[in-house]
Parts: structure tokens; C-alpha cells; sequence
């Protein structure tokens, strides 16, 4: 992300696809008014890359945004390094897509802003999902976090230490002392997690003490979770005020969540800034 410093569960059910109007017969590749071949050839990759990370989202059915709680997986099925990077390729691919999409868009207004609000949606999924796995690749032994799916009423997900970690904090009284608790490849994936959710600038309050900033401050990360969510609910807007609804309910869970972590984070010795406009 650019001049900055720079968490939760998926219900294993068959994961709904997600429609461009009018723009696809993905197994042929097949180009209709609206899309391009390098979108469709992109999208394609995409699914691929989701389906490798064993989280199969596929793209077509305008009403999952009704429920996009129901589409967040165990934290635990995301712990794996080949899993981070085949979201990172994901997002890469979607970002083609985006730009493709755009492309026509400008050239044709009765294009269906449904699909760009649903990949906006899908987006902002695969951020968390990469920034969670991040996180948890980054943890122990022994363990230090403690992940696990909210009621998806309050909240999506809990974010936690280990009783131990908990001990540490507990008796730290230095700003080192509760940063040390941390290694510095967990204070890195607590970086990269809030950077991918929030665009927030994550600093330790300790100087010269590493890492200094996200690790995602790069191609192909140019945006973050809650823009996404929040361009996705702005588009149905456009024409589906009850989506929008669910949508702007589901962004409310998004920021409740956020609150928590930042609250947690800023007890251990974190700093966390909000970058400007925000």
C-alpha cells in the first residue's frame, strides 16, 4: 500500500458464485459485451488459486451478498504458507480483472455495476483471508494467538493470546516488555494483518525495535479490506437497497472487529494510526 507503514472463520459450505451480468462462459472463455478476454482469462486464474487455498469462492450469484458472514472460514484452515500466497495471487489476478472491467465500463455506462460491486465484495474477503493466514503462519511454537469465529450477530472473529502470552503481558511493565512478548515474526504478521483490514499504520513504541512496517506495502496490494466492503455497498446501492442493507450490516460487524484488534493491539505496545482521511 502506498506511503504508509503499514482476523475469523469460513462456514465450509459450497461457497456461492459470484455473476458478471452478461460476461461469461468462463470454460470456453467465451467474451461477451462487458468483459474482455484477459478479464475472463484473469477471473479464471483467480478461482483456481482460491480453489488451491481451499476456499472455493466462484463467481455467480448476486444474492451471497446477502449473507457475506457465511462465506469467512475456520482461521485454523488458513495456517499455511502455500495458502497466503496463493491469496496474494488471487488478488493479483483480480486486480486485472478490476482494471479490465473498468476499461469497459468507461466505454459502455449500461454495463451492470453489479459486477463490479461484487468483486469489490469478493476483494475485500480475500484481503482478510491473506491477512489472517499471514498472522497465523507467523505464530509460534509455542503458541501465541488465539483466533475463533465470532456469533457472526456481534462479530466475525475473536482475536486473542495464549494463556502464557497473557502471563507475559500481564507482567510487563516497559513498552519492550510487552512488545517482547511478541517474536518479531508475530510482531510483523500483527502489522501485515491490520494493514490488509484497515489500511492502518502499525508502529512499535519502542525505537529501533524491528519490524518497522508491513510487509505488504507493494504490488499487488493497492487497497485494503474495508474500502472494498465499503465500494461493494455503495454499488448495490446503486440498485438493490436491501443487499446494501446487508452489506452496510455486515461492514458494521467488519468495524467492530477492527475496534477490538486496535483496542488489543494498543495495550501491548502498539501504535495504531489511522492513515489520513480516515
Amino acid at each position: 500500500m502506498i506511503n504508509r507503514f503499514i482476523i475469523t472463520t469460513i462456514l465450509f459450505v459450497p461457497l456461492i458464485f459470484i455473476t458478471f451480468t452478461g460476461c461469461r462462459d468462463r470454460d470456453e472463455l467465451k467474451t461477451l459485451r462487458c468483459s474482455t478476454p484477459k478479464a475472463e482469462a484473469a477471473l479464471k486464474e483467480a478461482e483456481a488459486m482460491l480453489k488451491a487455498a481451499g476456499v472455493p469462492l466462484n463467481f455467480d450469484d448476486p444474492g451471497m451478498a446477502n449473507h457475506p458472514e457465511r462465506l469467512m472460514p475456520e482461521p485454523e484452515n488458513l495456517r499455511h504458507p502455500d495458502k497466503q500466497r496463493n491469496f496474494e495471487l488471487a488478488i493479483e489476478q483480480m486486480n486485472v480483472v478490476f482494471e479490465e472491467l473498468e476499461r469497459e465500463f468507461q466505454l459502455d455506462n449500461s454495463c451492470s455495476v453489479s459486477d463490479m460491486a461484487l468483486l469489490h465484495l469478493h476483494l475485500g474477503l480475500v484481503y482478510i483471508f491473506d491477512g489472517v493466514s499471514r498472522l497465523l503462519i507467523s505464530d509460534g511454537p509455542p503458541q501465541t494467538f488465539v483466533i475463533k469465529r465470532g456469533n457472526f450477530l456481534e462479530e466475525l472473529y475473536t482475536f486473542d493470546v495464549t494463556p502464557d502470552t497473557k502471563a507475559k503481558l500481564d507482567n510487563a511493565r516497559q513498552p519492550e516488555e510487552f512488545l517482547n512478548a511478541f517474536t518479531e515474526k508475530e510482531r510483523q504478521g500483527i502489522m501485515d494483518l491490520l494493514d490488509l483490514l484497515d489500511d492502518a499504520v502499525i508502529t512499535l513504541s519502542v525505537p529501533n525495535m524491528q519490524p518497522r512496517n508491513s510487509s505488504v506495502n507493494r504490488h499487488p496490494y493497492s487497497r485494503y479490506a474495508i474500502w472494498h466492503f465499503r465500494k461493494a455497498a455503495s454499488l448495490f446501492g446503486q440498485y438493490d437497497p436491501k443487499i446494501q442493507k446487508s452489506l452496510e450490516d455486515f461492514n458494521g460487524m467488519v468495524d467492530e472487529m477492527r475496534a477490538r484488534i486496535q483496542e488489543k493491539t494498543e495495550s501491548w505496545g502498539f501504535i495504531y494510526t489511522l492513515p489520513p482521511g480516515r
